[in-house]
């Protein structure tokens, strides 16, 4: 949907008669209102403060997703319809800097966009109906160079957790215990896919390290997980520049970890250790993670990623 411009509505002229005259002259038309551009700073503070309750709209919305209860979904599509559209049209009553203008533009488009996907959403009667909808739609992805050109963290980066917190995502809790860069971790001797249940130190390969999270589990969805050999949670550890790296397979051989196959039960937590392999002189400054427990579980897409600070 191209933008389109708005401009300032003219009221209609009010013709006066005078009194004794046979016509009136039409009053001249007041000079249309100039819209003062913003500042950098001032766009960065309009925009986060726009986008924010678009922002919550969209997460209660993914939450309900992964729930797989439709009249909750249905509720919050509706909801994010709404604010897609409201957050459109405030971004497009703001002159914007002129070296953002063009990705501001582009975000307003984005959000429009999306709008009538979400209002077609909130009238879905099955949750296989959303795959339909969605499977045409790619995010151009301006949201993310407008932030940027603003000085701005990602929305993720922005809400990330820091260590002691805890954090949801869809139906899964983490908690980050503590983080290390390690040259070895307590392995299992036997190595190749078993397990001996004695343990050695394992040393990163040359011009390796391992960093190392400690974190703890809860799992609040309907069934069991197998923390170290299924995918009920993706995770990723992240530098600044963006780089991800995932933990080692395996992880069931690592030593205090869940064993392969191990059913963490709905309402249960288990502490987990992820040992990530990294260049030396890599530093890891978030970990990324995503609830992923759909895949086994039924649901038609994971809830947005969500960033851990660990620096």
């Amino acid at each position: 949907m191209r933008r389109k411009l708005f401009g300032l509505v003219v009221a209609a002229l009010t013709v006066v008669g005078l009194a004794g005259c046979g016509t009136a002259e039409a009053a001249p038309a007041p000079a249309p209102q100039k819209i003062e551009t913003m500042s950098m700073s001032e766009a960065g503070e309009y925009y986060q403060q726009l986008i924010a309750p678009l922002n919550e709209k969209i997460n209660a919305y993914s939450d309900a997703v992964n729930s797989g209860d439709v009249l909750t979904i249905s509720e919050t599509a509706g909801a994010a319809a709404k604010a897609s559209q409201k957050a459109a049209d405030d971004m497009r009553a703001k002159q914007w800097p002129e070296k953002v203008q063009k990705y501001a533009d582009a975000t307003a488009d984005d959000l429009e966009a999306l709008a009538p996907l979400y209002k077609q959403t909130s009238e879905i009667a099955t949750i296989t109906e959303i795959d339909s909808i969605w499977s045409d739609y790619v995010s151009n992805g301006a949201s993310i160079t407008l932030r940027k050109a603003l000085g701005l963290k990602s929305a993720q980066e922005a809400t990330a957790a820091k260590i002691g917190d805890t954090q949801t995502n869809g139906s899964l809790e983490l908690t980050v215990k503590k983080v290390a860069q390690q040259a070895t971790i307590n392995y299992d001797t036997c190595e190749n896919s078993c397990s001996s249940g004695t343990y050695a130190p394992k040393s990163a390969p040359d011009g390796q390290q391992y960093f190392v999270a400690s974190v703890v589990v809860k799992n609040n969805s309907n069934a069991s997980i197998d923390i170290t050999c299924g995918y009920p949670l993706k995770i990723t550890a992240a530098n600044k520049e963006g780089a991800r790296f995932d933990p080692i397979e395996s992880l069931y051989q690592v030593q205090g970890n869940p064993g392969c196959n191990d059913g963490l039960q709905p309402g249960q937590s288990a502490d987990v250790v992820y040992p990530f392999e990294i260049g030396s002189d890599v530093a890891i400054e978030s970990l990324v993670w995503q609830d992923m427990t759909y895949l086994e579980q039924g649901g038609s897409q994971p809830p947005a990623e969500t960033y851990y600070s660990v620096n």
